[in-house]
């Protein structure tokens, strides 16, 4: 993950604060979670944010299986146009790093 790539993620990350409920609700949607308490997105947007504050020490976290589809079609969905191809191989690239960051602990 390149440096840009990381300030293209946290200014997304950013972005998507206002609106952090509805990322979660999508967010537990696309992972076929429709029947849980939004306390659990919740939770899954604070991983997130954990997450993307802690890959710069390279801290494994486990993070849901599918997360990485869940997330680029929650983003799409509400950035929008901002979803730009940049924006989303950033993201790409984050996911990537968090599995090998985690592949590397176990």
């Amino acid at each position: 993950m390149t440096p840009f790539q990381f300030q293209l993620v946290r200014l997304t990350w950013a972005q998507l604060q206002p609106r952090s409920n509805q990322v979660a609700a999508l967010l537990q949607r696309q992972l076929g979670a429709e029947q849980a308490q939004p306390l659990e997105g919740q939770r899954l947007m604070a991983q997130l944010d954990v997450a993307i504050h802690r890959l710069a020490r390279a801290v494994p976290m486990t993070l849901p299986a599918g997360l990485n589809a869940a997330l680029m079609g929650a983003l799409a969905e509400v950035l929008g146009d901002a979803f730009s191809p940049a924006v989303r191989e950033a993201w790409e690239a984050l996911c990537a790093e968090l599995e090998a960051v985690e592949a590397e602990a176990a």
